[in-house]
């Protein structure tokens, strides 16, 4: 009777142990808890998304092929401002084919300075327009004020082509037409307003950005002094082009230069061209050059340095920006060499993130968000909101009405804020430095409804629970944040790429691969150069190119993406994925990242590209961080369990036991 009544307990407590022991497995595996409230767009049920500092496009892939990096022959000065010639005297050349849609309206060929404000230094250079009577009228005005113009008799919007030269000899002004003299002007030695601005608007009026001329434009000449009479009919008559011409550079545009080769600029009564005023120069350039140390000082970057660097879109004022104005050629052996943001990096030393490029998809035309504070920038990978942010974050914390977090809770979709060694202590309430730095790269800690609400504080975590939850329960957007090993200057690059890479060769190795999108991108430039303008917003100036890789097995293969994106495409596409309604009006228009995936075709696996991977991390980085093999958690529970079972079979066959010995 005892061993059939042990027998029978047996067989239950095993049943029991065998079903819990399922029903962890079950729990734990079954839990890819996307909590996607509805089906996404795509078949990506994963994003992660990283931004690893300053560094801009030339400064990492400049030299990569296929993509818009460094130019042939590219170089800038060391100081481009100290080329703005006077024009006290001044000549001007060009063609022109004027459309008759411009009937009635005044339009502009060329100008340089006027801004309409009617103040010193706001005052018409000189300039050549078509006025609403179609008459080619030209001149300029001094800084108080006064006008001195002078206009042609004939008029000139004919669908023809026509020839204007206007010059200036500080004594009298004239303006000569197809060989012609049409009008001259005395002046009395009056000269001028100069505001110095190194660029000459063709196309359209200046800053205001109206009237705008409908036509064609072509060979452009300008001279700082007065041509003579000769040197006119010489022009004229045997195209004997006059010396001294110092207008040589190119449009303010992306991809185009403009160089007096004959090749018409057209105009469709909306756009414009700058055009650089600067002399020949073949000598004292400084050109890019290969950085074989990963750590360099740390250069100057924020709002003022990038708009010198910019230099009203022609690229060239990053040497100047970091000099404070004091640097000669003579200052380049300095300690500090202040050319070093020409330096970049190569395959030699970002090996594993060329070896992503060649293997994924590299954005050559991802710009920042915009000019301003790392804090504004890291901000916009969360919100759409432009705000009047300074460099911290301040006392009261951060205003931001919504998130994409925000969406995201509304809807129950799960994500994650992940932290290289977390200290919860650093949000917007401390104020010591370290806490006011550290917000610059984690803004979320600057609102605080994510502070003081205990459900949303809890999602921020230390980065060691990434490497759990990638093999168990894995939200559908992460960001990771990596305050120790970012990659702007003067820190280290290996220590931040060798972080980076560890944590997509854990995404790579885990069960969520197969439908995961990771996201690597820069918060600015950090000053370093970089050559490619941000397009023209009339709404607010975006910042430099920065380096993003999109990193998934539906990402084209070794695809370089020149699609125009920013910061704010990042939000635009875990809106669509996830259904999201747009945060504001600026990322509803960003393009979506859509352009990168093939998601027609079933997903890449990863053994090919992470065993690429693994070989450059292997070869180029040093003290690598180990890749997570075991689910620890897991395991433990089974054991716990087992555990539990068998001291609760062993206490229950003593308690038979005993009962059996005392009935006997």
């Amino acid at each position: 009777m005892l061993f059939k009544s042990l027998y029978f307990i047996f067989l239950i407590f095993f049943y029991f142990s065998l079903s819990s022991i399922v029903f962890v497995i079950t729990a734990v595996y079954s839990q890819d808890n996307n909590g996607l409230s509805q089906k996404n767009k795509t078949p990506i049920d994963h994003v992660i998304v990283i931004s690893q500092g300053r560094r801009s496009f030339d400064n990492y892939f400049g030299s990569y092929e296929g993509v818009n990096g460094f130019q042939m022959n590219v170089g800038i000065p060391i100081n481009p401002f100290q080329f703005s010639p006077s024009f006290q005297n001044f000549t001007i050349s060009l063609s022109f084919n004027s459309n008759t849609s411009n009937v009635g309206k005044e339009s502009f060929l060329i100008n340089k300075g006027g801004i309409g404000k009617e103040s010193p230094g706001n005052n018409l250079n000189f300039g050549i327009w078509l006025n609403e009577k179609e008459h080619l009228t030209g001149g300029f005005e001094t800084k108080e004020g006064k006008d001195f113009f002078v206009a042609s008799k004939n008029k000139y919007r004919d669908n023809n082509w026509h020839h204007v030269i206007l010059t200036y000899n500080k004594s009298v002004l004239k303006l000569y037409v197809d060989k012609k003299l049409q009008a001259e002007k005395i002046t009395e030695g009056e000269i001028p307003d100069d505001n110095n601005l190194p660029f000459i608007r063709l196309g359209a009026n200046f800053l205001k950005q109206n009237n705008f001329y409908t036509g064609s434009i072509d060979n452009i000449l300008v001279w700082n002094r007065s041509l003579n009479a000769n040197e006119i009919s010489s022009f004229f008559t045997n195209k004997d082009i006059p010396a001294g011409s110092i207008v040589k550079v190119g449009l303010n545009t992306t991809n185009m230069k403009y160089e007096n080769k004959n090749a018409a600029l057209n105009f469709n009564g909306t756009n414009y061209f700058d055009l650089k005023v600067i002399p020949d120069i073949t000598e004292g350039l400084i050109e890019p050059f290969h950085l074989k140390n990963t750590k360099t000082p740390n250069l100057k970057y924020g709002p003022q340095v990038y708009d010198k660097s910019y230099n009203y879109g022609f690229m060239d004022g990053f040497i100047f920006a970091q000099n404070d104005n004091k640097v000669t050629p003579n200052d380049i052996p300095n300690k500090y060499n202040h050319t070093i943001v020409m330096g970049y990096y190569n395959n030699s030393e970002i090996g594993p993130y060329w070896s992503l490029a060649s293997n994924f998809v590299l954005a050559d035309n991802f710009f920042s968000s915009t000019r301003q504070t790392d804090l504004t920038n890291n901000l916009h990978l969360f919100s759409a909101e432009e705000g009047n942010f300074k460099k911290y974050v301040p006392k009261a914390g951060l205003s931001i009405n919504s998130t994409v977090l925000d969406l995201l809770e509304k809807k129950r979709i799960t994500w994650k804020i992940y932290v290289e060694n977390y200290d919860s202590s650093l949000n917007y309430t401390n104020e010591d430095e370290s806490s006011k730095r550290y917000l610059t790269l984690n803004p979320i800690l600057g609102i605080p409804r994510f502070v003081e609400n205990s459900t949303l504080n809890g999602r921020i975590q230390d980065l060691s629970n990434y490497f759990h939850d990638i093999k168990n329960n894995f939200p559908s957007l992460s960001y990771i944040i990596l305050p120790d090993s970012q990659e702007s200057s003067p820190k280290d690059i290996l220590k931040g790429q060798e972080s980076v890479v560890s944590l997509i060769i854990s995404l790579m190795q885990s069960k969520h691969w197969k439908n995961s999108l990771f996201i690597l991108t820069y918060s600015g430039s950090g000053g370093w150069y970089d050559h490619v303008p941000p397009a023209f917003n009339s709404e607010y100036e975006r910042g430099f190119r920065v380096p993003t890789l999109f990193i998934s097995p539906y990402s084209h293969e070794g695809v370089v993406d020149s699609t125009f994106y920013d910061t704010l495409s990042i939000l635009k596409f875990l809106e669509y994925n996830f259904n999201l309604k747009s945060l504001n009006i600026k990322d509803s228009l960003s393009n979506n990242i859509l352009a990168a995936f093939d998601f027609d075709k079933p997903p890449r696996s990863s053994s090919e590209s992470l065993a690429n991977l693994l070989e450059h991390y292997q070869n180029n980085i040093t003290n690598k961080k180990p890749v997570v093999k075991e689910n620890i958690f897991f395991i433990f529970n089974i054991y716990l369990l087992v555990l539990v079972c068998i001291i609760l079979f062993l206490l229950f066959l003593l308690f038979i036991i005993k009962k059996e010995i005392v009935h006997l």
